[in-house]
């Protein structure tokens, strides 16, 4: 074999050689691309986890390079209202549509994500899913963020965790921050234009703990502006917000022995008065009165026992009835409406928590207004609401000598702080009464 044939196979062996390697090359690239674009995301929710509303919650869970992560949907629903084969709320759940909406949402952050980084073409894992999509929502916030927009996107954004009423009260001060300084921002806001908020509640006439609840929610919403890096200082330093101790108006006996036997002069109000003796009996909430059903009750060898959830802090009050409720249990007691003193319009969709939340606030209003013409009737001077009932169940039972800790577990109360209130409301309802012994 001469020179140059050898020669010439060498270089035919070494170009065979780059071929293929060019060829591996090729196939590690190709199928480290197909790796990045086998990414996928979908809903999921977990059913082990229940909250203390029942309520199961939604993950996200990313796909990508044999590489698998979950973050939260920050939805959370009763489990049975979830469809696991179209990954979406049933439409029996009474926001159906606006929790799908949000979830939909969510998910499309994430494919853009996928689709952002496919288009590099080189393989990436979940987390990387995660850290663009985290990285689009942060460069697409606007660099000055008005407070009140803020707000109604983080309430947007977190719709469950939260009750009706505190969506109300966010919802009413979005509104009256907004009529005090329209499309005011974070990066604006300083303690001078706090101090004149405050001022601009006062002419409002708002009551000192009113003023204090708003002041508290601007608070909250600096405090979320920091955590999302919007601002890093917080402009309420050197405000203080003050709060005075209300007044916890409630009925002596003789005065409760009143309401108990007067006649209305008409059916419907009789029903408020009526009514207002079942809570002075029991210690419910309006909220928890209103809606109450017959399913919130046990019955025994003649004896009725209450068994409610309450709406405000999801924990049971678990007693049996005294013979007045009992007998006004009795008399209204409607086994056909959805609530037993139906007073409610079930007219109207009820299962939908706003409108539920609307009609008890229309109710209690009107609750009130008969109320204070009845404690006028009886010559009683003083403001009787339908919160007077429970405050009355309260000081009576003090009265009487039941333990604190006993009305505390009877009210349902979380904290027996907050049943401490009553002896210092009765400790001061006995000075006054000495007190009147100098007008003798």
């Amino acid at each position: 074999m001469n020179s140059f044939n050898f020669d010439y196979q060498i270089v035919i062996f070494f170009n065979i050689v780059k071929y293929y390697q060019v060829a591996l090359n090729k196939l590690i690239f190709t199928r480290a691309n197909n790796r990045a674009t086998m990414a996928s995301v979908k809903l999921r929710i977990r059913k082990s986890r229940v909250n203390k509303n029942g309520e199961s919650p939604i993950f996200i869970q990313i796909f990508s390079s044999n590489t698998k992560k979950e973050v939260s949907a920050q939805v959370a629903i009763d489990a049975e209202l979830w469809d696991d084969n179209r990954f979406e709320v049933r439409r029996r759940h009474p926001r159906q549509g606006q929790l799908n909406a949000i979830l939909r949402a969510r998910i499309n952050e994430f494919q853009d994500a996928i689709d952002e980084l496919q288009k590099m073409k080189l393989a990436f894992s979940a987390q990387d899913i995660i850290n663009r999509r985290n990285s689009n929502i942060e460069s697409n916030l606007p660099k000055n963020h008005v407070i009140t927009e803020f707000l109604k996107d983080y309430i947007d954004r977190n719709p469950d965790g939260w009750k009706v009423s505190t969506f109300r009260t966010y919802g009413i001060f979005i509104n009256c921050f907004t009529a005090f300084h329209k499309g005011l921002c974070f990066q604006d806001l300083n303690l001078d234009i706090v101090k004149k908020y405050h001022l601009y509640l006062q002419s409002k006439e708002l009551a000192i703990n009113t003023i204090s609840n708003r002041m508290k929610i601007l608070r909250r919403s600096i405090s979320l502006a920091n955590e999302a890096g919007i601002i890093s200082h917080n402009p309420m330093v050197g405000y203080k917000r003050n709060r005075e101790e209300g007044r916890r108006e409630f009925l002596t006996v003789e005065e409760l022995k009143l309401f108990e036997g007067y006649n209305a002069p008409t059916v419907s109000k009789q029903k408020i008065v009526d009514m207002f003796v079942f809570n002075a009996f029991t210690g419910l909430r309006i909220g928890d009165l209103l809606t109450l059903k017959t399913t919130d009750f046990k019955f025994l060898d003649g004896v009725i026992k209450l068994n409610l959830r309450m709406n405000k802090t999801d924990d049971f009050v678990d007693h049996k009835l005294s013979s007045v409720p009992k007998m006004i249990f009795d008399k209204y007691a409607n086994y056909e409406s959805v609530f037993i003193f139906n007073l409610l319009n079930e007219g109207k969709n009820l299962s939908d928590p706003y409108i539920l939340d609307k009609e008890i606030n229309r109710k209690t209003s009107y609750f009130n207004k008969i109320l204070k013409e009845t404690a006028s009737v009886l010559d009683i001077p003083k403001v009787v609401t339908c919160h007077v009932a429970r405050h009355s169940f309260a000081t009576i039972l003090l009265s009487k000598g039941a333990s604190i800790e006993v009305i505390s577990k009877l009210l349902g109360h979380k904290d027996i702080r907050e049943t401490q209130i009553y002896t210092k409301v009765l400790g001061k309802a006995k000075e006054e009464a000495i007190d009147l012994l100098d007008n003798i």
